[in-house]
C-alpha cells in the first residue's frame, strides 16, 4: 500500500508524509491498551503538523503552480495559444511546434478580453466611489472607505447564512458567549462547504427523479441549488439559539475551558454529523428545501427537491464529525487557532485533516494537479463571516477579541475552481474552448471529473483570475503614479485641490493593496 501510494504521488513532500503516516499507523497497529490505544490522535496530529513544517510550498502555491504547468501544455490550436503568458517562450518558435505537433490543451485564454474586464473592474469599483454621498475628508476615513469598496456583499446580505446573532446564553460571559458564536459559525461553515458540490441535474438525479416516481412517491422536479442548502442548514443550525432552549451542559459554562466546544443540542455539532445516515440527512433537510420553492399548482402544493449524491454528502459530513472530534477536540475554532492567522496553514490544516477536501488530480504527465477548492471555500467563508474580510489589513481595533480568522495572508488564496466561474469568463470572451469541448458544453454532456477538459478549464479559471488580479493591481497603482501629476483623476475635467488629489491616491494605493483572488471571485460571482 505504501509503495503504491508513492507511485501515484509525484512530487517529495508527498512521499515524506506517506512515509511518516505508515510510520505512525505501524507503531500503532501494535497497542493493546486503551492507553496505547490512546496515541493514535497523538500521532497523527504529530504526523499532520510534521508534513506542514516538511512542505517546500504552500498548498495554495501548489495550487498556482499546477494550473500555471497545465496552461502552458501546447493547445489543441493556434487560436488558443496563451504565448503572452509565457513572456521567457518564442512566440514564432511556439507556433512552429504547434503546427508540427498538435497538442492537448483544448482551452485558452483571451487577454485582450481579459485587459478590458479589469479595465471595467477598476471603473466599476472607483464609480461606487465617486457616486458615494458621504466622503470623509480625513485619511483614516478615506481608508475605512476605500478598504470597503472592494467588499461586493456582505457574509448575510440575502438572509441565506447562519450568523448565530440570535444565540445567547445567560449563564456565559460576553468573551465567552462570542467565542461559543465563532465556534458554531465556523462549524456551519465547515458542513456547507463539505457538501458544496454538484449543484446541477445531473444523470443521477434524472435517475433518483425517475426511481421515485415509479415508487409512487412525489415527483421531484427541482435540483439543489447553493443557496437552498445554505439556507437550510442555517435553519437547523438556529434551532437551539432561544435562551430559553434545554441545552445540554458541555463545558462552555466553565470561563476555565480553552478549548470552546459546541452544545450537542446543536444540529450541527460534531457528535451529530458523525452519526448521520442518509436517511436521517434527508429527514433533515427535506422539509427546509421544500418550503423553498414556489407551489407548483394553485392547489398550494409544493415541489419537492432531490438532494443528488445522497450517501457522499453524508459521509463527508461523517467524515467532518469523527476527525473533529479525534484529531481538534472537537473544536472547529481550536483547529483554526492552529492556523496561527495564516490562511494558506489552515487551507493545509484543513486538507490534512479531512480526506474529503484534497481536490487534488493526476494529469496525463502523471504529474499531481491541485485544486483545493472547497478547502480554500472554507478559509474564504470564515474570513467573510467572523474574520475581518471588511477591514482593511493591519487595521484592528484594540478592543478585537484575539480572533483567529483576522487571516494575515489572505491574498495566498487562488479563486475558487469551480464550474461557475469558468462559465461567466467563457460568457466574456476571456476563456476559449476549442470545437470539440466548445460541442460538449454546449450540448450539456457531462464532463468527467478528472478528464483532461475538466482539469484545463479550472486550470484556465485559476491562471485567468492570477492575471486578473495582478492586471488590476498595476491598473490602480499606475493611476496613483497618475495622481502625482493631476492627469486622470479628478471628475468634471478639473484640477481638483490637493486634498482631493491626495484622497483618491490613498484610496487607489489601497485599493491595490487591497485586491485579491478572493475579492475577484466574489466580484465575478455577482456580475
Amino acid at each position: 500500500i505504501i509503495i503504491f501510494s508513492m507511485i501515484r504521488a509525484t512530487n517529495r513532500q508527498r512521499h515524506i508524509t506517506f512515509l511518516i503516516r505508515a510510520y505512525h499507523i505501524t507503531a500503532v497497529a501494535k497497542t493493546t491498551t486503551p492507553k496505547e490505544k490512546h496515541s493514535l490522535t497523538i500521532n497523527h496530529t504529530q504526523t499532520i503538523s510534521l508534513a506542514s513544517k516538511m512542505r517546500s510550498s504552500s498548498p495554495c502555491d501548489s495550487v498556482r503552480e499546477s494550473c500555471f504547468r497545465l496552461m502552458s501544455d501546447l493547445p489543441t490550436s493556434i487560436t488558443l495559444n496563451v504565448e503572452t503568458l509565457q513572456k521567457d517562450r518564442d512566440v514564432d518558435e511556439q507556433t512552429k511546434q504547434i503546427k508540427k505537433q498538435k497538442g492537448l490543451r483544448s482551452v485558452g485564454l483571451n487577454v485582450k478580453e481579459l485587459s478590458k474586464l479589469s479595465n471595467d473592474i477598476v471603473t466599476s469599483v472607483l464609480s461606487k466611489q465617486s457616486s458615494s454621498s458621504s466622503l470623509k475628508k480625513d485619511n483614516e476615513g478615506t481608508e475605512e472607505e476605500a478598504s470597503a469598496l472592494w467588499n461586493v456583499a456582505d457574509w448575510d446580505a440575502d438572509g441565506w447564512h447562519y450568523t448565530a446573532k440570535k444565540y445567547t446564553r445567560s449563564n456565559v460571559s460576553f468573551s465567552k458567549l462570542q467565542e461559543q458564536k465563532m465556534e458554531r459559525v465556523a462549524l456551519y461553515v465547515l458542513t456547507l462547504d463539505a457538501m458544496n458540490f454538484c449543484f446541477w441535474p445531473t444523470s443521477l438525479f434524472e435517475e433518483e427523479k425517475e426511481k421515485n416516481t415509479k415508487e409512487g412517491g412525489e415527483e421531484e422536479d427541482n435540483p439543489l441549488e447553493y443557496e437552498h442548502l445554505a439556507i437550510a442548514l442555517r435553519i437547523l443550525a438556529e434551532i437551539d439559539d432561544d435562551p430559553d432552549f434545554n441545552a445540554s451542559n458541555n463545558g462552555n459554562d466553565n470561563e476555565n475551558n480553552s478549548i470552546i466546544t459546541c452544545d450537542e443540542t446543536f444540529a450541527l455539532s460534531p457528535k451529530n454529523l458523525s452519526t448521520l445516515t442518509p436517511s436521517k440527512l434527508k429527514t433533515l433537510l427535506t422539509p427546509h428545501l421544500t418550503a423553498q420553492f414556489t407551489p407548483k399548482e394553485e392547489n398550494n402544493t409544493n415541489s419537492t427537491c432531490t438532494i443528488p449524491l445522497l450517501q457522499e454528502r453524508t459521509r463527508l459530513l461523517n467524515e467532518l464529525g469523527s476527525n473533529l472530534i479525534q484529531y481538534h477536540n472537537g473544536s472547529a475554532l481550536h483547529m483554526i487557532q492552529k492556523a496561527q492567522k495564516s490562511s494558506s496553514s489552515l487551507v493545509q490544516i484543513i486538507t490534512c485533516t479531512f480526506p474529503g477536501y484534497r481536490d487534488e488530480s493526476i494529469d496525463w504527465k502523471g504529474q499531481q494537479c491541485f485544486f483545493y477548492k472547497r478547502a480554500q471555500i472554507v478559509v474564504a467563508d470564515l474570513w467573510a463571516s467572523v474574520g475581518d474580510c471588511g477591514r482593511r489589513r493591519g487595521k484592528e481595533k484594540k478592543s478585537d477579541y484575539d480572533n483567529p480568522c483576522h487571516f494575515k495572508d489572505i491574498q495566498s488564496l487562488t479563486t475558487f475552481a469551480d464550474y461557475r466561474i469558468p462559465q461567466l469568463l467563457r460568457h466574456l470572451g476571456v476563456l476559449r474552448y476549442d470545437d470539440d469541448l466548445s460541442s460538449k458544453v454546449d450540448s450539456k454532456q457531462e464532463l468527467m471529473a478528472g478528464s483532461m477538459d475538466e482539469l484545463y478549464i479550472r486550470a484556465s479559471a485559476v491562471v485567468a483570475v492570477e492575471k486578473l488580479v495582478q492586471l488590476v493591481r498595476d491598473e490602480l497603482l499606475s493611476m496613483c503614479r497618475a495622481s502625482d501629476d493631476g492627469v486622470g483623476v479628478v471628475e468634471d475635467g478639473e484640477g481638483g485641490d490637493e486634498n482631493e488629489k491626495k484622497m483618491m491616491k490613498t484610496k487607489c494605493k489601497i485599493l491595490a493593496d487591497d485586491v485579491s483572488a478572493v475579492k475577484l471571485d466574489w466580484y465575478l460571482w455577482n456580475l
